[in-house]
């Protein structure tokens, strides 16, 4: 039924009279309007000690969340829950990971970074992607105009990943993983 009336609507629409019933035409047709997906980055404040510009922002993964402070201009200073990055993130891969947005922007040496990790049941490289994503958000704010933004996101810096850890059923041993079953 439905798509007999669909077909003869589309059929009433590509007819070459039918700007007759456009009326008629626009009463059934609803109004689609795009999503937001542009993200908004804050402006850096001026701090009035230091007289340097910062930004605030955060940056989640899984369960792991990071409240990231950037100065600018800096010395290359990283302060990751008040020790230095190497206490912090001892595997060579997660600190590769957080220092790769300033590596790809050339900002390596220019910020001071101090961050806030949460200290949760999630693993090292869960927080290095949290805080890498923080990096990049607040990259965003210090580049100018979209095109520090477009380089970004276009190298998947600003892209969050949504992804959590399915949860245990009941008879299962884990999410997944299920007992042994034997047929006799």
């Amino acid at each position: 039924m439905y798509e007999d009336w669909l077909r003869l609507m589309n059929a009433l629409v590509n007819h070459q009279l039918a700007w007759h019933a456009e009326n008629f035409i626009q009463s059934y047709r609803a109004s689609v309007q795009a999503a937001a997906t542009k993200e908004v980055f804050p402006e850096p404040q001026v701090d009035p000690e230091t007289n340097q510009r910062f930004v605030d922002t955060y940056g989640q993964k899984k369960h792991a969340f990071v409240e990231l402070r950037m100065l600018h201009p800096g010395v290359g200073k990283v302060i990751v829950n008040d020790k230095r990055l190497l206490e912090c993130f001892p595997h060579l891969g997660d600190r590769e990971q957080i220092m790769f947005p300033l590596q790809y922007t050339n900002m390596l040496g220019a910020v001071d970074i101090i961050a806030k990790v949460a200290d949760t049941e999630t693993g090292h490289s869960s927080k290095a992607n949290a805080m890498r994503l923080a990096i990049s958000r607040a990259l965003a704010c210090f580049l100018p105009g979209d095109l520090g933004c477009n380089r970004l996101r276009a190298a998947g810096l600003l892209t969050q990943d949504d992804r959590f850890s399915e949860r245990k059923k009941p008879g299962q041993k884990k999410a997944r993983k299920k007992p042994i079953w034997k047929a006799r």
